[in-house]
C-alpha cells in the first residue's frame, strides 16, 4: 500500500469530521458526498483503527516508530482514497468513528491546516441510544475499554452501565476539548440545519450543487437509511423521556461538563 501510494501526489485533505455518535454525522457527509470530484470516506476501517486509541508500549523506541510509521500509513490510505475512482486527484474529507475523538489531537499534529469540525449532542440523548450500541460491546472486554478510553484505575466491567457510558462519553469530550484549535469548529446536533451544512462545506473549501435539490432531499429523509425511503423526525424529545433518572445522574456527572466546555471553546 505506500510503495503505490508513493507514485501517487501528496494529499492535502478537504476537511475532517469528527464526532461523539447519533449526533447528525452521517447526515453531514451524506450532504457532502453530493459534492463533485469529493471524495466522502465515512469511518473507513483502516482510519479507525490507525487513529484509536492503544496503550503505551515500555519502549520509548517502538512509541516512536509507531508514530512515524502510522503517520506514513495514514497520508498513504489518503493519496488512495484521493485517486481510486478516476486516477485523477479529487479531494477528500474524512468523517471517524467517535472512538477517534480520543486520537483527535494525534490528527490535528499530522494535518494543522486542515478544517475540521466537531459535532456534538445533549449528553442523555446519545448516551439512551450508546447502551444499545456498540459502546456496550466493548464494555465486555475490560482491558479494551481502558486502551480505547485511556483508563488506568477503572475497570469497565465493574462499572454500571450508565456509568461507564458516561464515563466514555466525558473521555471522548474532555480529549476533543484538549485538540480544537483555531481551525477546528464545534457544532451542536441541535443547530445542524440546511445552512449551517452550507458554512461548513464552505469552511471546508467544498462547493456544494447550486439549486440545493439534491441537498434539500438529503435532508428531507433519515440520514441512515440507504434507500431513502424513511421521512427524517426529530428524535431528540423521545430521547430525552427515554433516559432513565440513573442515565441522566451519570451524564450529569461524568459528560456535561466536558460537552458545556467544549460547546464553548471553538463554537460555531
Amino acid at each position: 500500500m505506500v510503495r503505490l501510494s508513493n507514485r501517487l501526489p501528496a494529499v492535502r485533505p478537504a476537511g475532517f469530521i469528527f464526532h461523539v455518535s447519533h449526533c447528525g454525522s452521517t447526515l453531514l457527509s451524506n450532504a457532502l458526498k453530493i459534492v463533485p470530484q469529493t471524495v466522502v470516506a465515512s469511518e473507513p476501517a483502516m482510519l479507525v483503527r490507525l487513529t484509536r486509541r492503544y496503550a503505551d508500549t515500555p519502549s520509548a523506541y517502538l512509541t516512536a516508530r509507531w508514530e512515524v510509521r502510522r503517520r506514513i500509513l495514514m497520508d498513504s490510505v489518503l493519496r488512495l482514497l484521493a485517486h481510486y475512482r478516476t486516477g485523477e486527484t479529487e479531494r477528500v474529507a474524512v468523517k471517524f468513528a467517535s472512538v477517534n475523538l480520543m486520537g483527535m489531537k494525534m490528527v490535528r499534529s499530522c494535518w494543522p491546516d486542515t478544517p475540521c469540525v466537531v459535532i456534538v449532542r445533549n449528553p442523555s440523548e446519545v448516551l439512551v441510544t450508546a447502551l444499545k450500541g456498540h459502546w456496550m460491546d466493548w464494555k465486555a472486554d475490560g482491558d479494551l475499554a481502558g486502551e480505547l478510553f485511556g483508563w488506568t484505575d477503572q475497570t469497565a466491567t465493574e462499572m454500571p452501565d450508565e456509568e461507564y457510558c458516561a464515563r466514555a462519553m466525558g473521555q471522548l469530550l474532555g480529549s476533543a476539548l484538549e485538540a480544537v484549535d483555531e481551525k477546528c469548529k464545534v457544532i451542536d446536533y441541535e443547530d445542524l440545519n440546511r445552512q449551517r451544512i452550507c458554512e461548513i462545506a464552505s469552511f471546508f473549501g467544498l462547493a456544494l450543487p447550486e439549486g440545493g435539490k439534491e441537498l434539500d432531499h438529503i435532508l428531507s429523509y433519515h440520514a441512515k437509511d440507504p434507500e431513502r425511503r424513511r421521512p427524517f423526525q426529530s428524535d431528540s424529545a423521545r430521547k430525552r423521556r427515554l433516559a432513565s433518572g440513573a442515565l441522566h445522574q451519570a451524564a450529569q456527572r461524568w459528560a456535561m461538563p466536558a460537552y458545556a466546555a467544549l460547546r464553548g471553546k471553538g463554537y460555531w
